[in-house]
C-alpha cells in the first residue's frame, strides 16, 4: 500500500468516525448503513 492510499484511508476512517458520532447509530446494522453511504458518495 502506497503513503496517499494510507492517507486516505485514514480520512475515510476519520470521516466514518465523525458522521457516526453526529448520527449516533443505535446498533452495528446502522453504523454498517453509514460506512456503505460513505463509500458510495466516494466512488463518485
Amino acid at each position: 500500500m502506497t503513503n496517499t492510499e494510507l492517507i486516505l484511508n485514514m480520512l475515510a476512517e476519520a470521516s466514518t468516525k465523525d458522521i457516526s458520532q453526529a448520527v449516533k447509530p443505535k446498533n452495528f446494522d446502522e453504523s454498517k448503513k453509514i460506512a456503505k453511504q460513505l463509500e458510495d458518495n466516494n466512488k463518485d
